[in-house]
């Protein structure tokens, strides 16, 4: 993948942001697509919510997270929502700390 990781989530954080239900329904078509396939995918909200350490800016990691929420379906795992607990104490720190 050409871009960088910081690059590619504001991509798909603008994406969710402007087009929400557009981004909620391609990215749930890719994970059906990829499991018909007879590919195994971790689930783009846990991916999505552990990427949000990459992101810097506090606006970016605001987007990523809330996509992941977008594409967290009912009954998610533990992790999903550890990794989105760990995301929001770090985006309340980094807001803090701009003061």
């Amino acid at each position: 993948f050409a871009l960088p990781i910081t690059t590619f989530l504001g991509l798909l954080g603008a994406w969710h942001a402007c087009h929400p239900n557009d981004f909620t329904e391609h990215c749930l078509r890719f994970t059906e697509q990829a499991a018909s396939c007879g590919l195994q995918m971790p689930k783009l909200s846990v991916l999505l919510a552990a990427c949000c350490k990459q992101a810097r800016s506090v606006a970016l990691r605001s987007s990523v997270m809330s996509a992941a929420l977008a594409l967290a379906p009912n009954g998610v795992e533990e992790a999903f929502w550890r990794e989105i607990m760990n995301g929001c104490n770090e985006l309340i720190l980094a807001a803090n700390k701009r003061g």
